[in-house]
């Protein structure tokens, strides 16, 4: 449960709308939700613009990427956080 005395974050709210409010998770759901990863080409974007950040080199749309890709990725981890708690409440461990 989110807390009520703080904004949800865009990563809560897509989570909430992509398991439609349900604590519950199906195994298959949950097994297809760990199978999703970024791309080989979209981790090497990544590297390149978290490099280029380090160095001071990005444009303002480049830093809003390297942003797009934090909360894509911290929306990622809260469906793959879900989807072990399901699976684990399942007593299925094939995570």
């Amino acid at each position: 449960m989110i807390a009520e005395d703080r904004a949800l974050t865009s990563a809560e709210i897509l989570l909430d709308i992509f398991t439609n409010g349900e604590a519950k998770m199906s195994p298959e759901a949950a097994k297809s939700i760990l199978s999703m990863r970024f791309t080989d080409k979209q981790r090497a974007r990544m590297l390149d613009l978290a490099d280029r950040s380090s160095a001071g080199t990005l444009s303002p749309a480049e830093r809003q990427e390297m942003e797009s890709y934090a909360n894509a990725g911290t929306f990622l981890s809260l469906l793959h956080a879900k989807a072990r708690l399901a699976l684990r409440s399942l007593g299925d461990s094939s995570e």
